[in-house]
């Protein structure tokens, strides 16, 4: 079960700028977080998706968007937290080259979302 609109909150992290996902991010639920222009525009290091309850393509697109942004900035995009339905999505789209998890989350991010 879902818990509602996406949402995000973006901090600093070790001179990196983090963005962290919750809830539902689903095409359905992301009008209004699309609606951003903050979000919509965000250069971000490091996506942060432990708290994300739902997720689909159109969940992959924003990764894919965010992590061309940071390839324009010379910049890798960190992606933690990435559930097995993201994992499997990935998987599916053949995208394992452009959205890879940090090193080491790969195991501790799987808690059946």
């Amino acid at each position: 079960m879902t818990e509602g609109r996406a949402r995000w909150q973006i901090g600093q992290e070790d001179g990196q700028s983090v963005l962290q996902l919750s809830g539902d991010w689903r095409l359905d639920a992301l009008d209004e977080a699309l609606r951003s222009e903050e979000l919509r525009s965000l250069a971000v290091d490091r996506v942060r998706l432990d708290d994300v309850d739902a997720a689909d393509s159109a969940t992959l697109a924003l990764l894919l968007d965010w992590q061309e942004r940071a390839l324009q900035r010379k910049r890798p995009l960190v992606l933690t937290g990435l559930g097995p339905g993201l994992r499997e999505l990935v998987h599916l789209y053949g995208l394992e080259a452009l959205l890879t998890e940090a090193p080491g989350e790969k195991d501790e991010g799987d808690r059946g979302h």
